[in-house]
């Protein structure tokens, strides 16, 4: 696939909206070209752009200083240092756990609206956003659907992490699914329903990919089969394994009633 001239702009579409996603090999040379893809400095330059930053977006140093206050003001520990490491490209954040909460600091002192935040996950950060499963992201979720300051949403968490947990995992299936829990906090309209939400239902945020382990144990079950066809598979594995040790064997002799695999 050709690269246009105005990529970062080309690449917030394209990434999302792939036109041949069937096309595997266009795809692999698509990802393999590293200018189809922004830098952590552009993305963050074209993020002050977005928000008319009163900076000169020429200047790294001017739009590490502007952003490094921001983050001043939402009491971030990042430093000016990392700030301004990001605009130079010496650094970029890890696409980890430990430097998810960076980003939502930087999304939250930079005061992105709910699609700003995705945007700049998806686009600049190349990782998704919110993932509802883990308590900090899923408040996270909430505050900026509502628009909740970063302070704010510390005072949730606390009071979440501050609770006991009183119930028993759940043996619901459902309730395991990040998408599940995802669109019952988009349906809430207060904090406190959040807040009541989370709790009751904290034990189940200690278990991750529930419903991804239930699906492979299933599979697993359908390949190996059932108990009652143990003596007909090692049958077969006899009569296989004496046929490899005997070439004088042949293989038409063999019987074989493909409705006990």
């Amino acid at each position: 696939m050709k690269m246009k001239s105005d990529y970062t702009l080309y690449n917030q579409s394209s990434i999302q909206n792939y036109s041949s996603i069937d096309n595997v090999d266009q795809a692999v040379e698509y990802l393999k070209d590293p200018t189809h893809f922004r830098s952590f400095g552009q993305g963050l330059t074209e993020l002050l752009q977005k928000k008319n930053a009163p900076v000169d977006f020429s200047d790294n140093a001017e739009m590490a200083d502007y952003l490094f206050s921001k983050l001043k003001d939402i009491g971030s520990t990042i430093s000016r240092a990392t700030v301004m490491s990001w605009f130079t490209g010496n650094h970029r954040p890890k696409v980890e756990a430990g430097s998810r909460p960076k980003i939502y600091e930087l999304c939250f002192a930079m005061q992105l609206t709910y699609e700003e935040t995705v945007w700049f996950f998806q686009h600049v950060y190349y990782d998704r956003a919110f993932n509802c499963h883990n308590i900090r992201e899923a408040v996270y979720y909430y505050s900026f659907l509502h628009q909740l300051s970063y302070q704010k949403a510390q005072e949730i968490i606390q009071k979440i992490d501050a609770a006991p947990v009183t119930l028993p995992v759940s043996d619901d299936i459902d309730t395991y699914y990040t998408s599940y829990v995802q669109n019952t906090i988009a349906a809430m309209e207060s904090a406190d329903e959040l807040i009541d939400f989370l709790i009751a239902n904290k034990a189940d945020f200690c278990h991750w990919n529930k419903s991804a382990l239930h699906t492979l144990h299933d599979l697993i079950s359908q390949l190996i089969g059932s108990k009652e066809s143990d003596d007909a598979v090692n049958e077969l594995r006899t009569t296989l394994y004496a046929m490899s040790r005997n070439r004088n064997m042949i293989s038409g002799r063999i019987s074989i009633d493909i409705h006990k695999y």
